[in-house]
């Protein structure tokens, strides 16, 4: 049998890098689907192209690693300043809450 090992083929290289990574990732989900492992060297073939396979979920994850970050961080941001602006009403709230209590343990109900 004839060496089948998964390989990215780049054949837009103008495209954006996601889109080489998706494309990529359906070239090797195809080549996957084809292959067949009926010796010893197709086995091995094998092997080497779950190791391009992995190969590839790194460079994907690498890729994502600093928008998701940025997300992240913008996200905490979001969430500090939406709690910096509760904080005050909590304190509103708390104040009420005092006063209510104050009215029904001294002028009770």
């Amino acid at each position: 049998m004839e060496n089948k090992n998964i390989a990215i083929v780049e054949k837009n290289p103008g495209a954006s890098i996601e889109h080489q990574l998706a494309v990529a990732g359906h070239q090797m989900v195809q080549d996957a689907s084809a292959m067949e492992i009926t010796c010893q060297t197709d086995y091995e073939n094998a092997g080497a192209s779950l190791i391009k396979i992995k190969d590839q979920a790194k460079k994907i994850k690498d890729y994502w690693a600093e928008p998701k970050s940025k997300a992240k961080a913008a996200h905490q941001e979001i969430v500090d300043r939406e709690k910096a602006m509760l904080s005050v009403l909590n304190e509103a709230e708390a104040i009420i809450k005092g006063a209510m209590r104050h009215y029904v343990d001294v002028d009770g109900f």
